[in-house]
């Protein structure tokens, strides 16, 4: 493959216990996400994720899970299959730490096109009472 048809995707994902009623259909759009890029062969296609909850002390669990790009897609599939909602503490959660990690702690191939994919239902902490 020439490296300008290379596509790396990272998803990031909240899954603290207020995406319970959400996490499945999360799930099942990340897998078609998957399904409808990778049916293209002309598509050199990498997916990675970030999972995160919350801060200490609302949350102990963790902060964020950084899942590694790959070209084994069965392999992610079977990462979003076992995600689950549980966590968090309080309205905002750790969605900018998720972001952070995307962009920071992926492998990025140099020439692909590079997209991360957010999937959330709370603000981030740090965004202020200023939207009220």
């Amino acid at each position: 493959m020439k490296p300008l048809n290379h596509v790396d995707l990272c998803f990031v994902i909240d899954t603290t216990a207020s995406m319970s009623s959400f996490i499945h259909s999360a799930q099942q759009q990340l897998l078609n996400t998957i399904k409808l890029l990778s049916a293209d062969s002309n598509i050199d296609l990498q997916i990675g994720l970030v999972e995160y909850r919350d801060h200490p002390p609302q949350d102990h669990s963790f902060v964020t899970r950084v899942y590694p790009l790959t070209g084994k897609l069965q392999q992610m599939q079977q990462v979003i299959n076992q995600l689950r909602a549980d966590g968090g503490g309080d309205g905002p959660e750790a969605v900018y730490s998720g972001v952070y990690d995307a962009c920071t702690k992926m492998k990025w191939r140099q020439h692909s096109c590079r997209f991360i994919l957010l999937v959330g239902d709370a603000p981030p902490h740090g965004f202020g009472t200023w939207l009220r």
